[in-house]
C-alpha cells in the first residue's frame, strides 16, 4: 500500500488522462467513495484530464471496484457498453 501511494500519484498520471482522453472513444469512470488510493476528491482533476462520458461513483467501496463490488461494477460496464455499440 505505502508504494502504491508513493509510486502512483495523480499528478504522475495527468498525461496518460490527457492520451486517454485524446482517444475520443467512449468512457466510463467507476470510483469508489472511500477508495483510499486515489481519494474522490481528486474526482473533479481526472473529470477534466479524461473527459469522461459518464461517471459513477460507488458509495461503499475503495480503490477494488471489480474485487469489492464485481457485480455492480459488471453491471455499470454492461449498461455502458449496451449505451454505446461499437460502430
Amino acid at each position: 500500500m505505502l508504494a502504491t501511494l508513493r509510486d502512483t500519484p495523480l499528478h504522475g498520471h495527468r498525461d496518460l488522462y490527457r492520451a486517454a482522453a485524446a482517444l475520443h472513444v467512449p468512457t466510463l469512470l467507476l470510483w469508489g467513495r472511500h477508495d483510499n488510493v486515489t481519494p474522490v476528491t481528486q474526482l473533479p482533476t481526472v473529470e477534466e484530464l479524461l473527459t469522461p462520458q459518464k461517471v459513477r461513483i460507488l458509495d461503499d467501496h475503495g480503490h477494488m471496484l471489480p474485487f469489492e463490488a464485481p457485480a455492480a461494477t459488471a453491471g455499470h460496464i454492461a449498461d455502458f457498453a449496451a449505451e454505446n455499440p461499437s460502430p
